[in-house]
């Protein structure tokens, strides 16, 4: 498996957290639904390989959290996110 299916993996599983969390907050609702917009930008980046490479840069997935408090108490979608972001800085500064 190369980086890119790695990483899309990685991106897939948050977005199939998303869909399992209920939100009660009527604004972290419409946050997670322009989250899970960028979650599928990102998905289709890696399938176009037009994501660029890391250089060492997160691709931001916990700080698009972290500002919501129903997301960010979610233990297994930070966890998610983490390994995601780290992967993508730590793994992906080539593609090669």
């Amino acid at each position: 498996m190369n980086k890119y299916e790695k990483l899309k993996r990685k991106i897939e599983k948050i977005d199939e957290r998303l869909d399992n969390i209920v939100l009660h907050n009527e604004n972290a609702n419409e946050y997670k639904k322009r989250y899970k917009k960028y979650i599928g930008e990102i998905l289709e980046a890696i399938d176009k390989q037009m994501i660029p490479q890391s250089n060492g840069a997160l691709l931001g997935l916990m700080r698009g959290i972290s500002d919501y408090e129903e997301l960010c108490s979610d233990k297994k979608l930070m966890k998610l996110t983490y390994e995601a972001d780290k992967y993508y800085s730590c793994e992906c500064k080539t593609w090669d």
